[in-house]
């Protein structure tokens, strides 16, 4: 897109420039529509120099870049919007060059004015890279940095490799040099290092041992209290009591399970599309722009190699998932419309329709899977059907144009953790930043209430919504949803990132785990995931803010650019310094947002 100075333009779209009626050599060049203010990139506005780094966000034909050809006089015949042309001075010109300049009606560009320095750029630099560095952690309880550039963004070289695969006479031919490159490509392509993600990512997904469980003591110590009390007999009718299926069908609102065809009507089969998997399930968007989440339940054949899930190990996820949608609306005390929404949920019979079965098909052909299509199951699967609101795009992909938009984001996370601590015990405990989602919003403000205080943030134009709470843990009326990860220590295994070290950090400060044994009894630290520690929702979002501030670059255009991003590195560095016991007592004692507070 960018390699195209030496295009032959055809004679149609070619224009006269000022050389040209001047009767001067110069090289026929294109128009170019000029880029607004938010499609500019700093480093287009010295010399004109070609893009570089990260892929510009427009779309649309590619545009030819402006041909640059000296002539005689020392002029440049560049097609741009004046009358004069421009001198390509490349360092700073005294005020005799200036007079002369102005003498023979030259015009200067910003880049040749006395205040330009050839230094400029190397000082540029080295403030970027002041900002992006390491900024260690003072808290001693981490002793980790932020930033662990993975293996495959780095430039590797295997020379045991080398050695072995080509002969020391042969080593510096060109053909050798590709054979060994071709058989490096496996050890360090970037799909490589993506897959080794995934795997982490399923290796959360495998764990079926999502728990359920009532107790009454944990009712009375229930922090919220918008509803009204009840008895004993309702709230354990509300737990894992009786027939798994029967349970699933009162939380969806469904007396029966419903045929496959009657799920979904001809437009939305026909406008389906997949957009995404998982380890269990297939995800698709509808033409009215919802995702829907389809997964086999409760059948005997293994569908990506691996056990379908029973209906016990789907109820808490819908559980989870309906009660953080609540959030929203139902709550007096206590509220946040930054939870993943969930639009409906439906347990329906028979084959996968055809329409799920192309799209799945062409998603394959386009993108690739690591899936199996699940149209070969019989008509007697049942399947679990979840529809939500389309969230947005991962926090990890977005960018950004200030930093008030990312100051926005650690606001909305941070308010939005508290009102689900305060309401429903809750703990997040996977909240990296591609489970955060990005979307554009007209809201001017949203509105929160935490312990019956109200909020508001500005939005900057974006709004957060938190996903994926597979290992998530909360506690409604009693009943508790939480996931054992003692019963995965491969889990806590992870290098190269911090989010890998949260890990570790939950494991090792969860609460003491009793072990008693017929002639002695003893306490081991960790492994006790029941109980409610609402500080590890503190380390994510102390780990989001990093991200923001470290791996993130911002337009300095922004006058209020500076002081925001000192505002954020000071909230960040007190987060795990200030004894804050949660996000509730953070957002309540904090002076950061105070401004957010109303009344």
């Amino acid at each position: 897109m960018y390699n195209l100075r030496n295009h032959v333009i055809p004679p149609t779209r070619r224009k006269r420039t000022l050389d040209q009626v001047n009767g001067l050599p110069c090289t026929p060049v294109t128009s170019r529509k000029r880029l607004k203010r938010s499609e500019s990139v700093s480093s287009q506005k010295e010399n004109n120099a070609p893009l570089s780094g990260r892929r510009p966000s427009w779309s649309g034909k590619p545009k030819t870049e402006p041909l640059k050809n000296t002539n005689d006089l020392g002029t440049i015949s560049e097609n741009v919007s004046s009358s004069t042309p421009v001198r390509p001075t490349n360092f700073p010109m005294t005020r005799s060059a200036h007079a002369a300049a102005a003498a023979e009606g030259i015009r200067l560009t910003r880049s040749q004015s006395t205040r330009a320095s050839p230094f400029i750029p190397s000082v540029a630099r080295a403030r970027r890279s002041r900002r992006r560095s390491d900024h260690p952690v003072p808290h001693p309880e981490l002793r980790v940095q932020l930033e662990r550039v993975p293996l495959g963004n780095r430039s590797v070289s295997r020379p045991d490799l080398l050695e072995d695969s080509v002969p020391n006479s042969d080593r510096s031919s060109p053909t050798a040099l590709l054979s060994v490159e071709a058989s490096l490509a496996s050890w360090f392509s970037p799909r490589r290092y993506n897959a080794a993600g995934k795997d982490q990512a399923a290796k959360l997904k495998r764990l079926n041992t999502r728990k359920m469980e009532f107790d009454l003591l944990e009712l009375s110590q229930s922090v919220d209290r918008d509803e009204l009390q009840m008895t004993t007999e309702s709230l354990m009718n509300q737990s894992m009591v009786g027939d798994p299926l029967e349970k699933l069908l009162e939380l969806c609102g469904q007396t029966e399970v419903k045929p496959f065809t009657e799920c979904f009507d001809e437009e939305t089969l026909e406008g389906i599309s997949k957009i995404g998997e998982g380890v269990y399930g297939e995800v698709f968007q509808s033409p009215k722009g919802h995702v829907i989440k389809i997964f086999p339940v409760a059948g005997e054949d293994f569908v990506n190699g691996e056990k379908q899930m029973t209906f016990a190990d789907v109820y808490p996820e819908v559980f989870v998932s309906k009660k953080l949608s609540e959030l929203a609306y139902k709550y007096r005390r206590n509220r946040s419309v930054n939870f993943s929404q969930m639009k409906k949920a439906t347990v329906v019979c028979g084959t996968l329709p055809d329409a799920f079965a192309i799209s799945w098909r062409k998603f394959e052909s386009q993108m690739g899977s690591d899936n199996e299509c699940p149209d070969f199951l019989p008509p007697s699967q049942q399947w679990m059907v979840l529809e939500f609101e389309f969230a947005g795009e991962p926090l990890a992909n977005v960018r950004f144009n200030t930093c008030r938009e990312a100051r926005s984001v650690i606001e909305q996370i941070a308010l939005s953790l508290a009102a689900a601590e305060s309401a429903l015990q809750f703990e997040h405990r996977d909240l990296h930043w591609h489970n955060i989602l990005i979307r554009p919003t007209r809201q001017w403000k949203l509105r929160y209430r935490v312990g019956g205080v109200s909020y508001a943030v500005f939005t900057e134009g974006i709004q957060v919504t938190i996903i994926d709470f597979t290992v998530s843990r909360l506690c409604h009326e009693g009943n508790i949803v939480y996931v054992d990860m003692s019963d995965s220590p491969e889990i806590f295994e992870g290098e190269g990132d911090y989010q890998f070290d949260i890990y570790r950090i939950m494991r090792d400060n969860n609460g003491q785990v009793r072990c008693s044994s017929f002639h002695t009894r003893f306490s081991k630290r960790g492994n006790d995931w029941r109980p409610f520690h609402p500080r590890t929702n503190l380390y994510w979002l102390h780990y989001l803010m990093g991200k923001l501030l470290n791996e993130t670059s911002y337009p300095r255009r922004d006058p209020d650019s500076q002081p925001v991003e000192s505002e954020l590195r000071a909230l960040y560095d007190m987060v795990l310094t200030n004894n804050y016991r949660s996000a509730t007592h953070l957002v309540s004692s904090c002076f950061y947002f105070d401004t957010c507070r109303i009344g």
